[in-house]
Protein backbone atom coordinates (compact mmCIF):
# COMPACT_ATOMS: atom_id res chain seq x y z
CA UNK A 1 0.00 0.00 0.00
CA UNK A 2 1.51 3.32 -1.26
CA UNK A 3 -0.13 5.46 1.77
CA UNK A 4 1.87 3.21 4.48
CA UNK A 5 5.00 3.85 2.70
CA UNK A 6 7.39 4.92 5.32
CA UNK A 7 8.99 7.05 2.73
CA UNK A 8 5.72 9.09 3.05
CA UNK A 9 4.75 8.68 6.42
CA UNK A 10 7.79 9.89 8.45
CA UNK A 11 7.47 13.26 7.02
CA UNK A 12 3.97 13.53 7.81
CA UNK A 13 4.31 12.50 11.06
CA UNK A 14 7.40 14.75 11.69
CA UNK A 15 4.99 17.60 10.15
CA UNK A 16 2.02 17.03 12.85
CA UNK A 17 4.01 16.91 15.47
CA UNK A 18 5.74 20.26 15.06
CA UNK A 19 2.25 22.02 13.70
CA UNK A 20 0.81 20.48 17.01
CA UNK A 21 3.64 21.37 19.17
CA UNK A 22 3.55 24.92 17.91
CA UNK A 23 0.07 25.33 18.03
CA UNK A 24 -0.22 23.94 21.78
CA UNK A 25 2.48 26.37 22.48
CA UNK A 26 0.62 29.17 21.08
CA UNK A 27 -2.38 28.51 23.00
CA UNK A 28 -1.05 27.74 26.57
CA UNK A 29 1.53 30.43 25.96
CA UNK A 30 -0.12 33.58 24.95
CA UNK A 31 -3.94 32.78 23.75
CA UNK A 32 -5.08 31.40 27.23
CA UNK A 33 -3.56 34.16 29.51
CA UNK A 34 -4.94 36.71 27.92
CA UNK A 35 -8.50 35.07 28.05
CA UNK A 36 -8.03 34.16 31.56
CA UNK A 37 -7.01 37.99 31.92
CA UNK A 38 -10.09 38.73 30.21
CA UNK A 39 -12.49 36.26 32.19
CA UNK A 40 -11.30 37.70 35.47
CA UNK A 41 -11.28 41.32 34.68
CA UNK A 42 -15.39 41.15 33.18
CA UNK A 43 -15.95 39.13 36.76
CA UNK A 44 -14.28 42.10 38.79
CA UNK A 45 -16.35 44.67 36.98
CA UNK A 46 -19.41 42.32 37.59
CA UNK A 47 -18.59 42.37 41.57
CA UNK A 48 -17.85 46.03 41.52
CA UNK A 49 -21.20 47.16 39.42
CA UNK A 50 -23.03 44.90 41.67
CA UNK A 51 -21.96 46.52 44.47
CA UNK A 52 -22.18 49.88 43.60
CA UNK A 53 -25.67 49.51 42.82
CA UNK A 54 -25.79 47.90 46.37
CA UNK A 55 -25.21 50.99 47.40
CA UNK A 56 -27.29 53.06 45.90
CA UNK A 57 -30.62 51.21 46.07
CA UNK A 58 -29.51 51.23 49.84
CA UNK A 59 -29.18 55.41 49.42
CA UNK A 60 -32.42 55.22 47.81
CA UNK A 61 -34.45 53.57 50.49
CA UNK A 62 -32.86 55.64 53.01
CA UNK A 63 -33.90 58.56 50.86
CA UNK A 64 -37.16 57.57 50.72
CA UNK A 65 -37.65 56.70 54.18
CA UNK A 66 -36.84 60.01 55.23
CA UNK A 67 -38.77 61.56 52.29
CA UNK A 68 -41.81 59.78 53.57
CA UNK A 69 -40.99 60.40 56.66
CA UNK A 70 -41.13 64.46 56.26
CA UNK A 71 -43.96 63.97 54.00
CA UNK A 72 -46.31 62.61 56.47
CA UNK A 73 -44.97 65.57 59.15
CA UNK A 74 -45.76 68.45 56.95
CA UNK A 75 -48.95 67.23 55.58
CA UNK A 76 -50.29 66.96 59.14
CA UNK A 77 -49.20 70.07 59.22
CA UNK A 78 -51.18 71.23 56.38
CA UNK A 79 -53.82 68.64 58.26
CA UNK A 80 -54.33 71.06 61.21
CA UNK A 81 -53.82 74.02 59.45
CA UNK A 82 -57.04 72.99 56.93
CA UNK A 83 -59.34 71.79 59.78
CA UNK A 84 -58.23 75.65 61.43
CA UNK A 85 -58.84 77.11 58.34
CA UNK A 86 -62.15 75.11 57.90
CA UNK A 87 -63.62 76.29 61.24
CA UNK A 88 -62.39 79.84 60.70
CA UNK A 89 -64.66 79.57 57.11
CA UNK A 90 -67.37 78.24 58.98
CA UNK A 91 -66.89 81.24 61.52
CA UNK A 92 -66.73 83.94 59.44
CA UNK A 93 -69.78 82.56 56.76
CA UNK A 94 -67.73 82.22 53.55
CA UNK A 95 -69.55 79.95 51.15
CA UNK A 96 -67.27 76.62 50.44
CA UNK A 97 -67.85 76.86 46.79
CA UNK A 98 -65.78 80.29 47.04
CA UNK A 99 -62.95 79.26 48.92
CA UNK A 100 -62.55 76.00 46.47
CA UNK A 101 -62.70 78.05 43.41
CA UNK A 102 -59.83 80.29 44.84
CA UNK A 103 -57.45 77.59 45.63
CA UNK A 104 -58.16 75.62 42.73
CA UNK A 105 -57.13 78.87 40.61
CA UNK A 106 -54.00 78.73 42.67
CA UNK A 107 -53.17 75.54 42.33
CA UNK A 108 -54.10 76.15 38.60
CA UNK A 109 -51.51 79.11 38.50
CA UNK A 110 -49.04 77.73 40.50
CA UNK A 111 -48.68 74.53 38.81
CA UNK A 112 -48.62 76.10 35.19
CA UNK A 113 -46.09 78.88 36.28
CA UNK A 114 -43.98 76.98 38.72
CA UNK A 115 -43.61 73.17 38.10
CA UNK A 116 -39.84 73.75 36.00
CA UNK A 117 -38.93 75.51 38.81
CA UNK A 118 -40.11 72.72 41.46
CA UNK A 119 -39.10 70.21 38.91
CA UNK A 120 -35.31 71.44 38.88
CA UNK A 121 -35.36 71.41 42.70
CA UNK A 122 -35.67 67.43 42.37
CA UNK A 123 -32.30 65.56 41.61
CA UNK A 124 -34.03 62.24 39.94
CA UNK A 125 -30.88 61.42 37.58
CA UNK A 126 -28.32 58.98 39.16
CA UNK A 127 -25.15 60.44 40.89
CA UNK A 128 -22.96 59.96 37.71
CA UNK A 129 -25.41 62.01 35.17
CA UNK A 130 -25.80 65.15 37.53
CA UNK A 131 -22.54 66.07 36.40
CA UNK A 132 -23.61 66.32 32.80
CA UNK A 133 -27.09 67.30 33.72
CA UNK A 134 -26.31 70.83 35.63
CA UNK A 135 -26.25 73.85 34.31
Amino acid sequence: MPQLDYIIIFPQIFWFCVIFTVFYLFLTHIFLPKFLKALKSRKLILQKSNKESQELILKLNNKQIFLKGNLLTHLSKIKKKLLHFNTLITSLNYSKTYVDKKIAEVVYWHILYYDTTIVKQIQIFPKKFNLKFKK
